[in-house]
């Protein structure tokens, strides 16, 4: 039988062959098993899927990545660790890519976030060193970006 190679982690979770198909395969719309758990907000399958080895840079046919349809809001510790985690294994992944509908990753996750004081002072420091400062914002919690505005007041974060 041909060795595939297709850069799964088989240390880490040894599987069979059709496992390894079923993982690798997109659908109609070129969806693949990242897109459709990050669409579940099913974070444990989606890193374990990273872990894997499963390639995080696949788009869909409107033009998304895995992370265009992860919910920052479900849990935000957990999105951190997929960003970590996926940057970890493909550090030129593009963060600043944008969908069919002009979305880049950094909006979607912005989009996503509903209450700000939610978010803790170190959980803003390491998304915006995941994410990139002059993607992100200034360092003073204040996002920017072509179609994106969105202030976090800095003083916010004084009465933490």
């Amino acid at each position: 039988m041909e060795e595939l190679n297709d850069g799964l982690n088989e240390d880490v979770y040894p599987m069979r062959e059709q496992s390894r198909e079923l993982i690798l395969a997109q659908d109609h719309f070129g969806n693949t098993a990242l897109h459709h758990s990050s669409a579940l907000q099913n974070f444990a399958t989606v890193m374990r899927l990273i872990h894997l080895g499963v390639p995080v840079g696949a788009i869909n046919s409107s033009g998304q990545t895995f992370l265009h349809l992860l919910d920052a809001s479900r849990d935000i510790d957990k999105y951190i660790e997929v960003l970590r985690c996926t940057l970890s294994q493909s550090p030129s992944f593009p963060i600043s890519y944008r969908d069919n509908y002009g979305f880049s990753i950094v909006q979607t996750f912005s989009g996503s976030i509903k209450n700000l004081d939610s978010i803790l002072p170190e959980q803003w420091s390491e998304i915006t060193s995941l994410l990139g400062n002059q993607t992100l914002g200034d360092g003073r919690g204040c996002f920017y970006g072509e179609d994106l505005e969105l202030d976090f007041p800095a003083d916010s974060l004084a009465s933490r």
